[in-house]
């Protein structure tokens, strides 16, 4: 399978390294720049999500696993990331 992660962090990485294991196909999506390096360096594929298609985003994958963070304010998670994420995929 294709399989895009966004967000590299803990539990992206680890996801993306059991699925690899498993023979999936893996590109990640990650916005820290020190975070790509490190990706890069270590031979992951970083996502290009400025290819489009008919005008919209062409994801061209079979799964996408959203891992970024939710921290809780005010006792509430936040859920700010992944609606970025969201709003970038569609």
């Amino acid at each position: 399978m294709k399989i895009l992660i966004c967000g590299a962090g803990k539990v992206g990485l680890a996801l993306g390294k059991c699925l690899k294991l498993a023979d999936h196909d893996i590109d990640f999506h990650e916005i820290r720049p020190s975070r790509i390096y490190e990706l890069q360096t270590d031979g992951w594929k970083i996502s290009d999500k400025t290819v489009y298609t008919n005008g919209l985003v062409n994801l061209d994958r079979d799964a996408i696993f959203i891992t970024v963070p939710t921290p809780t304010k005010n006792g509430e998670q936040d859920l700010t990331a992944v609606k970025n994420i969201v709003e970038m995929l569609s």
